[in-house]
């Protein structure tokens, strides 16, 4: 096979083919990619980090650019691929990848897919005796945003449409595990078409002729060293380095985990990497240019290439995920405070009517036993201050009440922020009480035990906060005799849990 490749190289270069200088020269204004990175690389962008108001407006930005340029979505009529991450066990970020697609025009191709990407978000803020410093990531990585959306817009003109789909894909959580390469990965079986490589533009702000470009992987895809040499040449491009090794921590270690083949284009000639230095008044932009005009010809090469084969240099098993690339789980094992304000009655089952609500609560603490991330056991112990009004006049007693119950998160389960139902069963033990003035008669007349079931639906936060609504029931009487009089509480409760 490897023969046969290079035979069809050698007769593309001999008569003009394939490998010809296809792409013409300054195509991309050095001046148009300099605005989109000081826009992204502005201290109102909160150096991209989740959840902050920054990143949703670069995502804005990336999202207006894809349109105006005529990209069409992946999916659902949004360029938008949401997915979370947690990062502590407490804390759940919301993330985004953004994407848009070129369909080839080659009827034998078009289901094919090169994805050009890049990471958009970076390592936000510090806030320093007040002061805040941004680590705007003007070279890391909105230089590579920058090129990839004049790549978006030059591969949309009619003129230029490629022959193989083009995915252009811009990740969040680079800086959290590369969780948006991996969530893309994770789905896509779910895709319309069949990734065949990838191109990665990681930092290319500070190209220098003495240091050149780094083609990282670009030999594990059949031509690509052959390719990517010759267009490097033709563009007066130095490459620094070449080889079929995929960048832990890159994106590219995802692609060939998933046993894509594909190519990070870099420079690493850059002192301000990570740092709050690293602004838009740095970068090269003619440089920038440049390797625009050369990642058109590979582009466009390998979109209308018959076939796009892995060299045997490419081994999934060489890019194994790190423990620190696996989300963080939820803990197994929570415990905090509770409290319980409502209102409590009597229902008389043999008269068919209710006493009037009486003000109850409740303060205690409770468990969290997960069993898996929507399923959990809520044992509590609380003290119990209960009220109504019987026959004889109102009582209020002093009670041990401990409920079981059993937590479902039926809303966001793997979210920050999440809805659940509760059910289950209590005991209480009343160990005094009053009635007018006078002690409550637990040998005679009321009962020291009783049980019930409990049911409600609440609202979690951060797996530290919980709001819920609580109805306790009681299934058993209050008092002895023949008289049923069964205790029914309604409850707002408010739970505090440690993590």
């Amino acid at each position: 096979m490897k023969k046969v490749f290079y035979f069809i190289f050698f007769l593309n270069t001999l008569l003009g083919g394939v490998f010809t200088d296809i792409g013409a020269q300054n195509n991309f204004s050095p001046e148009k990619l300099k605005e989109h990175v000081k826009v992204l690389s502005s201290d109102d962008m909160d150096g991209r980090a989740p959840n902050t108001k920054g990143i949703e407006k670069a995502r804005k930005y990336i999202e207006n650019k894809l349109f105006e340029a005529g990209l069409i979505p992946l999916k659902d009529d949004t360029f938008r691929q949401s997915f979370g991450y947690r990062t502590t066990p407490n804390l759940w970020v919301e993330m985004e990848n953004l994407i848009g697609v070129i369909p080839g025009k080659n009827t034998n191709l078009k289901n094919e897919a090169i994805v050009i990407n890049t990471s958009y978000d970076h390592r936000g803020y510090e806030l320093i005796q007040g002061l805040k410093l941004v680590y705007n990531g003007a070279n890391y990585h909105a230089s590579a945003v920058a090129g990839i959306l004049e790549l978006a817009k030059y591969f949309s003109n009619e003129e230029n449409l490629p022959e193989r789909t083009l995915i252009f894909l811009f990740t969040d959580g680079n800086y959290h595990s590369n969780r948006g390469i991996i969530h893309f990965f994770e789905n896509s079986h779910l895709l319309d078409y069949e990734i065949k490589m990838g191109i990665n533009l990681r930092g290319i702000g500070n190209y220098d002729a003495d240091t050149g470009i780094n083609l990282f992987g670009i030999k594990t895809i059949e031509q690509g060293k052959e390719m990517g040499l010759h267009f490097a040449e033709h563009h007066a491009l130095k490459v620094d380095q070449y080889d079929d090794r995929m960048v832990c921590g890159a994106e590219t270690w995802y692609f060939g985990h998933f046993g894509f083949p594909a190519v990070l284009i870099n420079t690493l000639n850059y002192d301000f990497g990570n740092t709050t230095e690293d602004t838009y008044d740095k970068l090269n932009y003619d440089g920038i240019a440049q390797i625009l005009d050369y990642t058109v010809d590979l582009i466009k090469t390998f979109a209308s290439m018959d076939v796009i084969v892995a060299t045997e240099k490419l081994n999934p098993a060489d890019y194994p995920f790190d423990q620190a690339d696996l989300p963080v789980p939820r803990k197994k094992f929570h415990y905090g405070l509770v409290m319980n304000l409502g209102s409590g009655y009597q229902i008389y089952s043999d008269k068919f009517f209710r006493s009037k609500s009486r003000f109850n609560f409740g303060i205690g603490v409770k468990t969290h036993f997960h069993f898996t991330n929507s399923i959990s056991i809520q044992p509590e112990i609380l003290y119990d201050r209960n009220s109504g009004r019987w026959d004889e006049g109102m009582f209020r007693r002093n009670s041990i009440t401990v409920p079981l119950n059993l937590q479902w998160d039926f809303s966001g389960k793997n979210n920050q922020s999440r809805l659940f139902l509760i059910g289950g069963a209590y005991y209480r033990y009343n160990f005094s009480g009053k009635m007018e003035g006078e002690d409550l008669d637990f040998d005679l007349v009321f009962e020291r035990d009783e049980w019930g079931i409990n049911f409600g639906i609440g609202f979690e936060d951060y797996d530290i906060y919980q709001l819920s609504w609580t109805m306790r029931r009681g299934m058993s009487d209050m008092i002895k005799g023949t008289t049923s009089i069964r205790d029914v509480n309604s409850l707002l409760t408010i739970a505090l849990k440690f993590p």
